[in-house]
């Protein structure tokens, strides 16, 4: 007992050297990395959804853009027959409706919103209008508006409007969403407020990362869900365990030879 209490205070003084040293690890070490481990896995996330809805953006642009240069469409501008038109783009996934229009004929074509027939006297400028969504019917509806010409020369002969689906952009977004999170489709035109066009999955998480698209007006927000968050949950790390584990070991091991020494000299000088 007396051989105990002559090393319990260098013990102790040991042992509390070991604890700031592990609460220092913690808070300098393991919960930043922690943070940046789940921010890293939102980030990720949120880039994987958005990469979904630029595809769908860019593959309806694109499908958009080379029927819209097809002679069958062109030779409508003279003689538009809403049957053929929608025959012409039968093949988009989504459509819902499409107009052919002459320049300054959209005013007078009903019927058509104010926001869509801005998005037409843009193109009629010349000035190219991103994708836009405004309700119809109780439900979101996207506007693609493109000018027809012959040349990129040539005056606009036709504008084409083109009315989708909301959904033939999000449904690729809905995959896993229960799991992965909570995302929002916001859309921003010019000075307006944001309008928020698709929300899915749950999520508790305070962050919301958002990110642009490939399509200039909209953008998608996202808030890691139970799945990030328990990923990014704490483990023990095997190595700082057996770091920890040499050190107490080392500590004890030095503790018990100064002991020993102690009684080895008292032994000896008796």
């Amino acid at each position: 007992m007396r051989r105990f209490q002559q090393v319990l205070p260098g013990l102790l003084i040991a042992l509390a050297g070991l604890l700031a040293g592990v609460l220092l690890t913690w808070f300098t070490a393991v919960l930043p990395g922690q943070r940046e481990h789940r921010n890293n896995l939102a980030y990720a996330q949120a880039g994987a959804l958005v990469s979904r809805l630029d595809a769908s953006i860019i593959a309806v642009s694109s499908e958009v853009n080379a029927l819209a240069r097809s002679p069958a469409v062109l030779a409508l501008v003279q003689s538009p027959d809403p049957k053929k038109l929608l025959d012409a783009f039968a093949q988009l996934d989504g459509l819902v409706a499409a107009q052919l229009l002459k320049p300054g004929q959209a005013a007078s074509s009903p019927p058509m919103s104010e926001p869509v027939l801005d998005m037409v006297r843009r193109a009629e400028r010349g000035v190219p209008p991103a994708l836009e969504a405004y309700p119809e019917a109780g439900q979101q509806r996207v506007y693609s508006v493109t000018a027809l010409r012959e040349s990129a020369d040539t005056p606009v002969q036709a504008i084409l409007v083109l009315t989708f689906a909301l959904s033939r952009f999000t449904d690729p977004l809905q995959r896993d969403a229960g799991t992965i999170g909570q995302m929002r489709l916001t859309q921003l035109v010019f000075n307006d407020p944001p309008v928020e066009l698709f929300s899915h999955g749950h999520s508790q998480a305070p962050a919301l990362h958002q990110l642009g698209t490939a399509n200039a007006t909209w953008a998608l927000g996202f808030q890691p869900g139970p799945l990030i968050d328990n990923a990014s949950a704490f483990r023990l790390n095997p190595w700082l365990l057996l770091a920890a584990f040499l050190a107490l070991t080392g500590l004890l091991g030095g503790l018990w030879l100064t002991a020993r020494r102690s009684r080895m000299e008292r032994a000896n000088n008796s």
